[in-house]
């Protein structure tokens, strides 16, 4: 955009002392000239202008978003290691897009977003098994682009893990300590039901699971070892705070055996 904005402001600048020029020797298109020539290098220099407030505008989103998946990753990944320190094996569930091509192929190097990087940064010499729905084709749509191209666009039920999806990948889950879902869990099912199939293991989830749910599995033994929800209050137009703590407090709580019942009366109450 910057060097396109370049070449039309120099024609343009050009043109307007070329008009001038003439205009000073009587010529009768020189005034014609040199406002064209001023128009052309006002409007690339308008043009670039907006491109960049634009542009400068989608990254400050982008990356306000990114430090907010990292610090959700970041202390999920403490609270897993103050709930099981001795962990060697963590599986995380993740969204297969991260895994798969829009057509079904795997990834030669899978996408990692940045609660996974969080988790990595967190838990140092711990080793990772990455799990995901198992998908060996996805139904691909066309979606058309502003500029008139078409892009691969996954259907997005088919990226959806289901309770027999679940059951499938749980052979892999079972080899670790501890298991973290940062993706969404089978719908429809309930998550007593689902942490039955793995049991054993150490699990802590990222927003997943009514409150309901999960006050059920609190109570119900030592499987469940944290929980990171969203809060409903949470300004999600607004950027992180500098200190991580901080910044974790604008969207999210942190749920442990140690405070659920306080975390999860306070969360009820905001509904």
């Amino acid at each position: 955009m910057n060097l396109v904005s370049i070449i039309l402001m120099g024609i343009g600048i050009v043109g307007a002392l070329v008009g001038m020029s003439k205009q000073k020797q009587g010529a009768p298109w020189g005034q014609p000239l040199a406002i064209l020539g001023a128009i052309i290098a006002i409007g690339a220099a308008l043009y670039s202008f907006y491109g960049q407030a634009t542009g400068n505008s989608t990254n400050a989103v982008r990356d306000r978003e990114l430090r907010y998946m990292y610090i959700q990753g970041k202390f999920l990944g403490e609270a897993v290691k103050a709930a099981a320190p001795d962990a060697k094996k963590v599986a995380v569930l993740v969204d297969p897009m991260h895994i798969y091509e829009a057509n079904g192929v795997k990834k030669v190097t899978p996408t990692e977003d940045e609660v996974l990087k969080a988790l990595r940064d967190t838990l140092p010499g711990v080793e990772f098994i990455i799990v995901c729905k198992p998908m060996k084709k996805i139904e691909v749509q066309k979606q058309k682009m502003p500029d008139g191209t078409e892009v691969d666009m996954p259907f997005m039920p088919d990226t959806m893990l289901t309770g027999a999806d679940f059951m499938q990948i749980s052979k892999e889950i079972k080899k670790a300590d501890v298991f973290i879902a940062t993706s969404m869990l089978p719908m429809g099912v309930p998550l007593k039901q689902i942490l039955g199939q793995i049991k054993g293991v150490k699990v802590a989830l990222t927003n997943t699971g009514s409150l309901n749910e999960l006050s059920e599995v609190f109570e119900g033994g030592d499987q469940l070892i944290a929980v990171v929800a969203s809060k409903n209050s949470a300004d999600y137009n607004q950027d992180p705070a500098r200190d991580d703590k901080k910044a974790f407090d604008q969207r999210y709580v942190l749920i442990t055996p140690s405070d659920y019942a306080a975390k999860i009366a306070e969360a009820e109450k905001q509904n």
